[in-house]
């Protein structure tokens, strides 16, 4: 019996990267816009709420949400946690049930057991879309704290991902509001990953969480290793979340230099989408 050979890695060689066209470039920049904006919106129902801010609802996570999804398929599956407001958006939902349901979200003890649920939803559509043949992929958005802390809760998915080259991105959205563990056991947690990437031949990626344009490049590829049977990828998109400006800043800078940039046209679309926030669940400040 001959062995199956092992899933070549998702990255490709320096410089080996197509070419993004300035079109795509200014559709990342305004869902990440976009994201942004939705986010410090669920930031400010919070705290007028008085209720503490799910993480998920946390500004500075755009660039990593809206580079992975930005080329998946109407076929394609997101599993999160409940009640992320930004994965629910880039997943079509309309403003007033992502801002109403973020004040009725589950207590905080309900987060492991949809983290669980979630990596038993992608494994169940990964095998479907095997089974069915249509080419369909599952994206996990996973923070390293929750269904990837202990093992136990994650090493199983791994497995049955790795055996059956299951067409599944692992999307760990990692830093300090993702991640509550002390640097000493991040660090021992994060060896473990490794080894058992390693020991599974599952390709590890990590990326800067502030680029959106890395985050994207790095993601069609796995997407597209995924789509022609080679099985799972773990990204991991690495950022200090405490600098929140950090991935809109870096997309501008980068329009910038290429000469797209438009401060102007930034400005209406910031505006016209406020209004839509204003009139899906307007804040106090804005009553």
């Amino acid at each position: 019996m001959t062995s199956t050979p092992p899933a070549p890695s998702p990255a490709p060689p320096a410089g080996g990267f197509s070419l993004i066209s300035n079109e795509k470039l200014l559709a990342l920049h305004a869902s990440m816009l976009r994201c942004r904006l939705l986010l410090e919106r669920c930031a400010t129902l919070a705290r007028e709420a008085d209720l503490a801010l799910n993480e998920a609802a946390a500004p500075g996570r755009e660039a990593a949400l809206v580079g992975v999804t930005a080329n998946l398929r109407p076929s394609d599956t997101i599993f999160a946690l409940p009640h992320d407001p930004a994965v629910q958006f880039l997943q079509g939902a309309s403003l007033p049930a992502i801002l109403h349901g973020l004040l009725a979200r589950p207590e905080p003890g309900d987060r492991d057991a949809a983290s669980a649920a979630a990596l038993k939803s992608a494994l169940h559509a990964a095998l479907a879309s095997i089974a069915e043949g249509n080419g369909a992929i599952a994206v996990v958005f996973l923070g390293l704290g929750s269904a990837f802390d202990p093992p136990a809760a994650w090493r199983p998915t791994l497995q049955v991902a790795a055996a059956h080259r299951l067409p599944i991105l692992f999307v760990c959205l990692a830093g300090p509001a993702a991640d509550p563990l002390p640097s000493r056991n991040r660090q021992a947690r994060n060896e473990e990953i490794v080894r058992e990437a390693h020991t599974l031949r599952l390709p590890r990626i990590v990326v800067d969480g502030n680029d959106v344009v890395a985050v994207y490049r790095v993601t069609t590829e796995a997407i597209t290793q995924a789509r022609k049977g080679y099985g799972a990828t773990i990204i991991e998109c690495a950022s200090s979340l405490g600098e929140q400006d950090a991935p809109l800043r870096t997309m501008e800078r980068y329009l910038t230099r290429k000469g797209l940039f438009q401060p102007d046209a930034a400005r209406d679309a910031s505006e016209s989408f406020i209004a839509d926030l204003d009139a899906a669940h307007p804040s106090a400040a804005t009553r």
